[in-house]
């Protein structure tokens, strides 16, 4: 399965919506 996280921080102006699949961790997900 593939999930769709936002990574929302009105602080920092952050809006990003990235496709996470169930077997990688958010963390790296969020680094690529």
């Amino acid at each position: 399965a593939t999930y769709k996280v936002r990574l929302l921080s009105e602080a920092e102006g952050i809006d990003v919506t990235i496709d996470c699949a169930d077997d990688v961790y958010i963390l790296d997900a969020a680094e690529e």
